[in-house]
């Protein structure tokens, strides 16, 4: 994990659970976003718009409904780079998706079959 990732892991965590990060704080530690990866550069990008838009937030409810989403999508991103996920899964949106359990699956699969037998006895 780079410097970069960490201090973005957790300015983004602090961002989510309501808290707060200071400029000295971005300026300090996240210089260059080029030296980052590419996930990383994007959250780099939506982090530094978090930084730099508190007064379009404040007057604007929708676009900071816009933002706080863009912030939890990158938290998202990064902590699935964290839990190994490969930069190509977080980018196909791998680590996003619901795995249901199998009985879940078994049971609409059941149901599924009693529809389709319903409906052909009606039509046939």
């Amino acid at each position: 994990m780079t410097n970069g990732r960490a201090f973005l892991l957790d300015a983004l965590r602090r961002i989510v659970a309501g808290g707060t990060v200071t400029g000295e704080e971005f300026r300090d530690t996240a210089r260059n976003p080029r030296d980052l990866d590419g996930i990383e550069q994007a959250a780099w990008l939506r982090f530094s718009q978090w930084m730099d838009d508190d007064d379009v937030r404040a007057r604007d409810p929708q676009y900071a409904d816009m933002q706080a989403r863009q912030i939890a999508a990158a938290l998202a991103d990064l902590e699935a780079l964290e839990a190994g996920y490969s930069p190509d899964e977080v980018e196909w949106g791998e680590h996003q998706a619901s795995k249901l359990p199998r009985g879940c699956c078994l049971v609409l699969i059941a149901l599924l079959a009693g529809a389709l037998m319903w409906l052909w006895r009606q039509l046939f």
